[in-house]
């Protein structure tokens, strides 16, 4: 939030306050683990453990772009995602689509940035909670779930509602009863007019 909304002032204090407990947890972490058995991960838990580098990692797009859809319509849900459900990528013709589907979400993200850093902002924060578990930096013990949806479906839920209040129809007939808005900094934005009610 910080870097996205820092305008002169500075903001390096918080985001160093911010690092301090986080930096405490990783090193609690890395303490605990190093006393602990190696945990063992079944390859029909995630198949991406026995594919190779690249190929995994193409996989773990494929997942991505899965994630994307569901968040769009999630039409058809799986308590089960493990061993045969997400095929390892072999470069079939939905493995390039799922790919460009992720690939294409850079240059949105660039544009959002340019035009609206509120929605930029709330794109982010989805990426960053499904980062960890997307298996792209590294796998993890499973290779889909959607329990990891709960929180990145709430950027998504507040990208529609930003979305709603940027676009709103009018009939062309009542524009006579539009007003100046507050001059308000919201997430969506700043209003630009407010109906009048009829009965005004």
């Amino acid at each position: 939030y910080e870097l996205i909304f820092r305008s002169g002032r500075k903001w390096w204090p918080g985001l160093i306050a911010s690092l301090i407990p986080i930096g405490v947890m990783f090193y609690q972490r890395s303490v605990v683990l190093a006393a602990s058995l190696p945990k063992e991960v079944p390859f029909t838990d995630n198949p991406i453990l026995g594919a190779g580098f690249w190929a995994g990692r193409w996989t773990a797009v494929d997942a991505l772009a899965r994630y994307l859809g569901l968040m769009v319509w999630p039409g058809r849900l799986s308590a089960d995602y493990s061993w045969s459900e997400i095929p390892i990528a072999h470069g079939s013709f939905g493995d390039w689509i799922a790919l460009a589907v992720v690939l294409a979400a850079i240059p949105a993200l660039v544009f959002l940035y340019r035009r609206d850093r509120g929605t930029f902002f709330l794109v982010c924060l989805g990426l960053a909670w499904l980062a960890p578990v997307a298996n792209v930096i590294f796998p993890i013990g499973t290779i889909m779930a959607e329990r990891f949806l709960y929180v990145p479906v709430l950027g998504a839920i507040a990208c529609v509602v930003a979305g709603t209040r940027r676009f709103t129809l009018y009939p062309p007939e009542a524009i006579g009863q539009l007003y100046v808005g507050p001059i308000d900094n919201t997430m969506a934005g700043q209003p630009v007019s407010l109906a009048a009610s009829s009965s005004a």
